[in-house]
């Protein structure tokens, strides 16, 4: 499983990560899933939210008002990270694109 990890630096100094942390398990409707941890670290203003976004539609198919949100803490920043349970099929697939990007406080978007 660690073949689905990806890790990039980006121009906006965000470092980034997607990792299959929790192994697989079948869903109620008998799916393979596979837990992925999602984690940015960056800096962000006060009232932003960062998202992960992608072409599955756990991932908002795209659109970054739809994205996976992200969590942080006063402990815990500039990281903001977030766990799903994802496809197996679609992991092994390769077929999943996402990007992540920063919702600011007045409805704009700052991609990865």
């Amino acid at each position: 499983l660690n073949s689905y990890r990806r890790s990039l630096q980006t121009t906006r100094k965000m470092c980034t990560q997607i990792v299959v942390c929790g192994g697989c398990h079948v869903s109620e409707t008998g799916r393979a899933m596979a837990q992925c941890l999602f984690r940015a670290t960056t800096e962000t203003m006060i009232g932003s939210t960062v998202v992960a976004v992608g072409s599955h539609k756990l991932l908002g198919a795209w659109q970054p008002s739809a994205g996976l949100v992200l969590r942080t803490s006063p402990g815990q920043y500039p990281e903001w990270c977030s766990e799903c349970n994802f496809p197996l099929e679609v992991l092994e697939s390769g077929t999943v694109e996402y990007k992540f990007a920063v919702l600011l406080p007045d409805g704009s978007c700052i991609w990865e």
